[in-house]
């Protein structure tokens, strides 16, 4: 799995209000269903995901057959950043683009 943001601030996606150009920071990791595990063999538990190609790709791998179990994509933002963008009398619209890959060929 890899990650993809329209625009970014180290190893994590941005949001931006196009007017006053404020941005947020918005964390994505990954949670896993049980026989899926991290190259360690640990399970995958809000693995955060990263940007860029080869080294930066997470790579999981079966343990034993897994059951179409839903595994879980979590978008989240520390409180600093809600409080920043959830204001009482302040409109805003916050952009962005978040991609994530599953390329199951690697």
């Amino acid at each position: 799995m890899q990650l993809e943001c329209g625009k970014a601030l180290l190893f994590n996606c941005l949001i931006v209000d196009p007017v006053s150009g404020h941005e947020a920071v918005v964390q994505v990791s990954v949670s896993l269903p049980n026989g899926l595990t991290d190259l360690a063999g640990q399970p995958v538990n809000r693995q955060p995901l990263r940007m860029g190609l080869g080294q930066e790709r997470q790579v999981f791998q079966p343990g034993f057959f897994v059951h179409r179990d839903p595994g879980i994509l979590h978008f989240e933002m520390s409180p600093y950043y809600v409080n920043q963008i959830v204001q009482a009398g302040v409109a805003a619209r916050y952009v962005g683009d978040i991609t994530v890959i599953w390329d199951s060929e690697v």
